[in-house]
């Protein structure tokens, strides 16, 4: 798990599903099985994924920090970790959702 510097170019993106968001569901180290928030750094990688996993997904652009602060405060109590780029349904990159808001606010 990544806990330490994250930084982005903006905008990234997620996948909105219904009235809800696109999630994977994963097992984290000690944490046991998880429901796991998905942001991409690029549309193309979000868009391929929403092509391969996710179907029915909407691609939705986060523009800038305040609006991945504002997702990631939205998201549901239990969800707890984001998976950045995942691709197939795996990421090597699940990082819990307040160290992402540290750095989306810094």
């Amino acid at each position: 798990m990544e806990s330490t510097n994250i930084e982005f170019d903006y905008p990234v993106y997620t996948l909105q599903q219904g009235p809800g968001f696109a999630a994977l569901v994963g097992n984290i180290p000690g944490k046991g099985a998880q429901r796991i928030a998905l942001v991409f750094t690029d549309q193309g990688s979000a868009e391929e994924f929403t092509q391969d996993r996710a179907r029915g997904a909407v691609v939705k652009e986060l523009a800038d920090a305040d609006q991945l602060e504002s997702f990631l405060r939205g998201l549901p109590k239990y969800m707890q970790f984001v998976s950045l780029n995942p691709k197939g349904g795996h990421s090597p990159y699940n990082i819990e959702v307040k160290a992402m808001l540290a750095a989306a606010q810094s």
